[in-house]
């Protein structure tokens, strides 16, 4: 009875084996080792049984002339049996691997494809959209405020409201608008004998050249642009007219629509801001904020300036030679998020 019992035990665990494989795969905590360790376990020890069996009566004969044990036809055939089965195992096991392997790595390949095609998608969608506008707000220092205000004079002999606008950059509100269409107007607003004064002067005034005047020989062409290349903002070159306001205080306003950077230049990248020649003091804070929904940033900036190259400028009749100053780039932090 000895035999038959182990050889049910065998049987039992090899039934339980693949069981146990099968629970173990939706378990978080599987160890495809352990599993491998007893599978070739249960084989082994019913490789075990079977030798054991061997000892019995129908596998070894003993010859009557010189008592030694041999096998006979029937022990031949189980030990054959048993190498063949344990071939058979070892076969199956193998391939079972190389297969798992195989689609394993199938599965890897489709994740990568699929990542691939998802950051293509990403890609094509980020620059097929522009960024639809961005702010920018300079702190201004007094020595600033006091070199622009000392620029809004005009022509001796002109009789004009030049004085309003240096009035009002110095305690009032500023601003620039858009009228209706490609019209603009700086819009300008001061207490007087203590009623409110507002005015308004188009592109085509006095005013509105003095005032722009001021602007560029004050900031220059200021430029904030990307380390790789693209273009953010510049409210006094390229984007100008564009929205800008001075409210009382030493905050300086402009808001640009649709600059012409993509959403994929915002990934990655830092800021550079540069002015044109001939300014003497530049601006040493910046916060620069996204108007669009679908990329957001908001970042307050803090330069060192770097005078950069110097260049010549023509004035008056006179060559002139300054520096064209240049700021450290500064990391663009934006979260791209509407537009996928």
């Amino acid at each position: 009875m000895e035999t038959p019992l182990k050889t049910l035990a065998c049987a039992v665990l090899l039934q339980a084996v693949p069981q146990l494989h099968q629970d173990a795969l939706g378990d978080a905590t599987y160890v495809p080792v352990v599993v491998d360790a007893l599978k070739w376990a249960a084989q082994l020890l019913l490789v075990a049984t079977g030798l054991w069996a061997l000892l019995g009566a129908e596998s070894i004969r003993i010859e009557p002339a010189t008592g030694k044990r041999r096998l006979t036809s029937n022990g031949w055939t189980r030990i054959l049996l048993l190498i063949v089965g344990l071939a058979l195992f070892a076969a199956t096991d193998s391939q079972q691997k190389t297969e798992t392997r195989r689609r394993e790595q199938l599965k890897e390949e489709e994740l990568h494809n699929a990542r691939e095609q998802l950051e293509y998608m990403k890609r094509l969608v980020l620059t097929q959209n522009e960024l639809s506008g961005v702010r920018l707000v300079w702190t201004l220092d007094p020595e600033l405020q006091r070199e622009m205000q000392a620029r809004l004079v005009a022509p001796e002999g002109v009789v004009s409201d030049v004085p309003v606008l240096a009035a009002a950059f110095q305690s009032g509100a500023l601003g620039v608008r858009r009228v209706s269409g490609e019209r603009w107007a700086v819009h300008v607003g001061v207490e007087r004998d203590g009623e409110r004064f507002a005015r308004r002067y188009e592109q085509n005034t006095l005013e509105w050249r003095v005032f722009e005047s001021a602007l560029l020989a004050t900031f220059g062409e200021c430029r904030v642009e990307l380390t790789n290349g693209a273009l953010l903002a510049e409210p006094l070159g390229r984007h100008w007219p564009c929205r800008m306001s001075k409210p009382t205080g030493a905050l300086l306003s402009f808001e640009i629509e649709k600059p012409g950077a993509t959403l994929a230049a915002l990934e990655n990248t830092a800021l550079v801001v540069t002015t044109g020649p001939g300014v003497v003091r530049v601006p040493t804070q910046l916060r620069v904020t996204s108007l669009d929904r679908k990329a957001e940033f908001d970042q307050v900036l803090t330069f060192e300036w770097d005078p950069g190259e110097m260049e010549s400028y023509w004035l008056e009749g006179r060559q002139h030679s300054t520096w064209r100053w240049s700021s450290a780039p500064q990391p663009l932090y934006a979260t791209i998020a509407g537009a996928l």
